[in-house]
């Protein structure tokens, strides 16, 4: 149960956050993920109950919902001439992030 509401949240969000990332605020969207998720894992470690930790894992899903979703635009525009060779190095990636972990 804890996994599937951390699951579920960032799944559903990802499109939404993905939206408001591509309208220019990808840089600030991003940082506020991060903030957000250091925020959320303090939260969930100091959880006194079991339905604590399960909304807490949920803001866990919204700050990585977040992150997600900007990350591809922001590796984009590390790039002068962004392309098929940037999508091509983000998606080798991504298995591997999603292995490692954030």
């Amino acid at each position: 149960m804890v996994v599937i509401c951390y699951v579920l949240t960032h799944a559903g969000l990802m499109l939404a956050f993905g939206r408001v990332a591509t309208c220019g605020v990808t840089a600030g969207c991003f940082r506020a993920g991060l903030l957000w998720s250091v925020v959320a894992f303090l939260l969930c470690a100091a959880a006194p109950s079991f339905g604590w930790l399960l909304f807490f894992r949920f803001l866990q899903g919204v700050a990585a919902g977040l992150i997600i979703s900007c990350a591809p635009a922001l590796g984009t525009s590390l790039y002068e001439r962004p392309g098929a060779a940037c999508a091509g190095i983000f998606t080798l990636i991504s298995p591997w992030r999603s292995a490692v972990g954030p």
